[in-house]
């Protein structure tokens, strides 16, 4: 199934390298937005929150000390099983966003007390170019617009006395870097949130959904001026366009009524419907219903039902081609796992580095329940899918 890929928008130059999954360098170690690792050997955040003084019931995102505090605590007890020994002599990141995955890896070294180095990636189809920026206490994040810099990211740190060998923990972030990587294939990601926004509503809603004016609410309100109210939050964006859809309020007014500053947050705004609740369909006032008691827990993923969506249109879109002429044509929309990734993970582990990765993706879009496990759905990260990338031997030469 290798080969070159040349006609694909987005894969220019890539080949593909088989199939593969996150699983194969990861196994179960790995944590999504919960922060509970699939390997149950391992603590979670509830397990750790009380020795940790974490004494609110509140999801830490992550950005966040306390998200940080929770995944050094992950990985002293990984390393533990995998060593012998608590101690992460190094922090090793690999990741899409400076400010999330570059906040979170040196919030982690400061848990830690350790170097590092941490790689963020937004390709680009520019000449290959990668920026290295010093923070202290021997960390340094490097921002690059290729994927195959991760080669020359491991050089630098090598040069900074960093070796990835025994006992250092490699973070492997999955959204949009280990799987669909970003500037390449992170299309597929954003369209499965998409799809599920318009499945979950049909799911309540039957053929009365007006499709364009539910996909016209999500894209408008999916935009950087209403992060401040959303807190880009994708359940609440999906709730937002359900509502409009649904008759509550028409597109301009809600937006008009967001930017006035109606209401200070999510929850004041959801208050407000509930006094209206009779103008919902039935279906729409029971997940309105849900999406309350969410929110007031705070839970950070108070629509369960579209992160269920979610969870099926992403493995759609996993699902593997007939054969060759089929994947050229396909890849677009293809989501793979990106191969530069997954090759050096696996070089590392066999060094004996601590491979776990992380997730901002909700467990209801990443794990089965168990009626989509009875019908063959794996878990996102057992998932077999296309790899994908530039062939990095011949790129060094």
């Amino acid at each position: 199934m290798a080969g070159e890929l040349t006609n694909a928008d987005g894969f220019q130059g890539m080949k593909v390298f088989g199939t593969g999954s996150l699983h194969d360098f990861l196994g179960d170690a790995i944590a999504f937005r919960s922060l509970t690792p699939v390997d149950r050997g391992l603590p979670g955040l509830e397990d750790l929150r009380h020795g940790l003084g974490l004494v609110d019931s509140n999801m830490p995102r992550k950005v966040e000390s306390a998200y940080a505090l929770v995944v050094a605590e992950i990985l002293r007890a990984a390393n533990r099983a995998l060593t012998g020994s608590s101690d992460v002599p190094a922090v090793v990141l690999l990741g899409d966003t400076e400010h999330n995955d570059g906040g979170a890896f040196l919030n982690i070294c400061d848990a830690l007390s350790c170097p590092g180095g941490a790689f963020i990636c937004d390709e680009q189809g520019d000449d290959p170019q990668m920026e290295t920026t010093g923070h202290g206490g021997g960390r340094a994040i490097s921002l690059a617009n290729r994927w195959r810099l991760v080669e020359e990211f491991e050089t630098r740190l090598a040069g900074s006395g960093v070796d990835i060998g025994e006992g250092t923990a490699v973070i492997v972030d999955i959204d949009k870097t280990a799987l669909g990587a970003r500037g390449r294939n992170h299309r597929p990601i954003d369209e499965a949130r998409g799809a599920a926004v318009l499945r979950t509503a049909r799911g309540l809603r039957g053929d009365a959904v007006d499709g364009g004016l539910l996909m016209t609410a999500y894209d408008h309100f999916n935009h950087p001026r209403f992060h401040q109210f959303t807190t880009d939050n994708q359940d609440y964006l999906a709730y937002l366009a359900l509502i409009v859809e649904s008759g509550w309020r028409s597109l301009d007014i809600l937006d008009g009524e967001i930017s006035d500053g109606r209401w200070a947050s999510f929850s004041e705004l959801l208050s407000t419907v509930s006094k209206t609740t009779e103008d919902l369909h039935l279906e729409v006032r029971r997940v309105h219903s849900e999406v309350v008691v969410a929110v007031a827990a705070g839970n950070p993923t108070p629509f369960k039902e579209f992160r269920r969506c979610e969870f099926q249109e992403t493995i759609g879109r996993m699902r593997l081609p007939g054969d060759e002429a089929d994947i050229r044509l396909s890849l677009e929309n293809t989501l793979t796992v990106t191969y530069e990734v997954w090759r050096k993970a696996l070089q590392w582990r066999e060094r004996g580095a601590l491979l776990f990765g992380l997730s901002d993706k909700p467990d209801e879009a990443s794990l089965p329940t168990a009626d989509l496990a009875a019908q063959g759905y794996l878990p996102l990260h057992r998932t077999e899918t296309l790899v994908v990338g530039e062939d990095v031997a011949a790129a060094t030469t």
